[in-house]
């Protein structure tokens, strides 16, 4: 944007519950049209995510970035509203449940020495964003349940948590007809 128009900025944010922080050069604001890199920082103890999850201007974006597992370093291009990264629970246990889906129904092997499970439910096509956490003791849980807002695929992870710290988390995609 060039003469007297000023320059559109949005924020970046993440989610801090996922067990680490990210670093940016850039701060958290980007200009319109702009790029913003950074790095995901885990907590001591705790590995880098396999995948991170971005939404710009509240739609999942399923292309327009890149994620190195390795390094944890990530770039965004041509941000053209606010974004909000997210990622599964990087792990500091070596072990991951193994997934299965019947109708609605997740459900996955018991995982020595687990408190509880943690369940991540994620929009991946769909006009709405939606994005939420839920917990149970059980080794499956009912997605039909939770009242997802709109038809479309939704990514579903699962993690344990012990006494050790979180699990390895697994993720299956499933399809919600509406």
């Amino acid at each position: 944007m060039s003469g007297g128009d000023e320059t559109v900025y949005y924020s970046v944010t993440y989610n801090p519950d996922d067990h680490g922080q990210i670093s940016s050069s850039g701060g958290f604001t980007v200009a319109h049209g702009g790029v913003y890199w950074g790095t995901i920082l885990p907590y001591e103890g705790y590995s880098l995510p396999s995948e991170i999850y971005v939404t710009m201007g509240g739609t999942a974006l399923t292309s327009g970035y890149t994620y190195d597992s390795t390094t944890g370093e990530f770039m965004i291009d041509n941000v053209t509203g606010n974004l909000y990264i997210t990622y599964d629970a990087p792990s500091n246990v070596s072990s991951a449940p193994s997934l299965r889906l019947n109708g609605s129904v997740v459900s996955w092997n018991a995982i020595s020495g687990a408190n509880d499970y943690h369940i991540r439910v994620m929009s991946i096509d769909t006009q709405t964003s939606y994005d939420q956490y839920f917990e149970t003791t059980t080794t499956s849980f009912d997605l039909s349940a939770i009242g997802l807002p709109e038809a479309g695929n939704y990514h579903v992870a699962v993690w344990a948590d012990t006494d050790s710290g979180f699990g390895e988390s697994a993720a299956i995609t499933y399809n919600y007809g509406g």
